[in-house]
């Protein structure tokens, strides 16, 4: 867990030596399974010692990639196997044939199977290895959820799984197009097992998602993993629509063996409306970004220093920016949109502005006051409105700079605060390189800071009398030297870096 300090217990002497005997074995068996895996070895037995290893450390990355050729190659051996006993089973009825003894063959062998039916089971048998491999999965994350080879692994899993449902799926669609000879095809398209097997599960990894971070809201492993079933839950949906289709015209429905995604998503409650928060308008995000929004503001309001969280809203803005940069200019609902979607960047703007205020010193909040201030100027680009006040996002944040120095000053701290600091730096340097540029957001922030350069000078040293006649540019040098003299204080290991800058600004 984040922000928890450890505790070092004290061994005895028997622990530790039934300690070191766990390592000094669980080193023979990683020694043991290298020299296999050179050797190309992939049988039953390898995979149950990496089952083994890698419930004893699920750290052990590279025996994920040997496990996973393991099973790829039982599996080939499995389908030739079949194919071998096909091939016996021909061979000894074609004999038979010809000696004359039908009867006698034909009562001691099995019958031969069509290919589906072989096909079927080997899918059958893949399935139970599958689902056996996400139980071992969830052992190890059990143990340690903070594993990317884990997570990566069990991606790969529902890769396998996803593609026996796809496969399954098109031979039902084809099989129902076929439909019965002179009768044309069904009005339904039956769901296959493995189709109901991998949507449903799906689901739940999307819930146990959830109730990971409900538990470590800060877990970057568990929200890129959200990420990732978030959209295949997306895929899902496109993939499961001859089924919904043909539950549409049916009685029966399809869905009562396939549950939908979206259905189960909404029956959610909706965080932002419990908490009494306004919720964003429903034009400028789909009503799938409007549940991630609100569940990316609820783990936010928990944990303003959660770094994913603002990660995923930010992710979230910009694709509903980027489909709202493809609506045509004559589109009736594109004013609106506009209108929303900047209320949208407000609120979020006085969000992060509390964040800032709360935790100067986490880097969160102003990694994403500096993402909206890209995304007002993308929008801006879009179409400039009257009712946007687009200069907020760049006064807000240096306003908020000036003031938690002028406050650190007061109560005589020792250049703590990092990050107002450092954000003032880049915007002072931003402001010498943009000057006489055409781009008019740049003009807007060079001009912002022209107007608060003094307000920056008294935030450094308010001890200083500056006269009303000083030079503006005498005062934005005097404030990049200060800034990048007490970042190298701070952060001596980037001296270099803060020196190379302020030359390249007074060059």
């Amino acid at each position: 867990m984040h922000d928890q300090r450890k505790v070092r217990h004290k061994i005895n002497e028997a622990t530790r030596e039934r300690d070191l005997a766990e390592v000094q074995a669980f080193i023979s068996l990683y020694d043991s399974l290298l020299r296999q895996r050179d050797r190309r070895i992939y049988s039953e037995a390898v995979l149950q010692q990496l089952s083994e290893l890698l419930c004893k450390n699920p750290e052990a990355y590279s025996m994920y990639s040997y496990r996973r050729n393991v099973l790829l190659h039982l599996w080939r051996e499995m389908w030739e196997q079949e194919e071998e006993d096909v091939k016996t089973n021909e061979s000894a009825k074609e004999i038979a044939r010809v000696e004359g003894d039908d009867a006698t063959v034909s009562a001691s062998l099995p019958s031969s199977r069509t290919k589906e039916e072989r096909r079927r089971t080997a899918v059958q048998r893949k399935m139970e290895c599958l689902k056996e491999e996400l139980k071992l999965n969830s052992k190890i994350l059990l143990r340690d959820y903070k594993v990317y080879a884990a997570f990566l692994h069990r991606r790969w899993i529902f890769a396998q799984l996803k593609q026996f449902a796809k496969d399954a799926l098109l031979a039902a669609i084809a099989a129902d197009a076929a439909g019965v000879p002179g009768q044309g095809p069904s009005v339904r398209v039956e769901c296959p097992e493995e189709v109901r097997f991998w949507s449903s599960i799906l689901i739940k990894e999307k819930e146990q998602c959830d109730a990971l971070l409900a538990v470590d809201e800060r877990n970057f492993h568990a929200w890129n993993y959200r990420r990732w079933a978030l959209s295949e839950i997306v895929h899902m949906d496109k993939l499961l629509a001859p089924c919904s289709v043909a539950a549409a015209s049916s009685n029966n429905s399809a869905e009562e063996e396939v549950p939908k995604a979206r259905q189960l998503q909404e029956q959610q409650p909706q965080s932002r409306g419990d908490e009494g928060v306004v919720e964003p308008r429903g034009l400028f995000f789909t009503p799938d970004e409007l549940k991630e929004l609100n569940f990316t503001t609820k783990m936010v309001q928990r944990n303003f220093s959660n770094y994913s969280a603002w990660h995923q809203r930010g992710l979230i803005i910009k694709t509903a920016l980027q489909r709202l940069q493809q609506k045509p200019g004559d589109d009736v609902t594109r004013d609106a949109t506009l209108r929303e979607a900047w209320e949208q960047l407000k609120e979020d703007l006085a969000l992060v502005t509390t964040a800032i205020y709360c935790d100067p010193s986490d880097q969160s909040a102003w990694y994403y006051a500096q993402f909206l201030r890209r995304a007002a100027e993308t929008l801006e680009h879009i179409l400039p409105a009257p009712y946007a006040a687009c200069g907020d996002f760049i006064m807000r944040p240096i306003q908020s700079c000036i003031e938690l120095l002028t406050e650190e000053k007061r109560l005589g701290d020792e250049a703590e605060m990092y990050w107002p600091r450092y954000y003032l730096f880049t915007i002072l340097l931003a402001s010498c390189v943009s000057e006489n540029s055409d781009d008019d957001m740049r003009n807007r922030t060079t001009a912002a800071m022209t107007a608060l350069v003094r307000d920056i000078r008294r935030a450094l040293c308010p001890h200083d009398s500056l006269s009303d006649t000083s030079d503006i540019e005498e005062d934005r040098g005097w404030c990049l030297r200060k800034l990048a003299a007490e970042l190298v204080r701070v952060d001596p290991m980037r001296a270099g870096m803060y020196q190379s800058l302020l030359a390249t600004s007074t060059s």
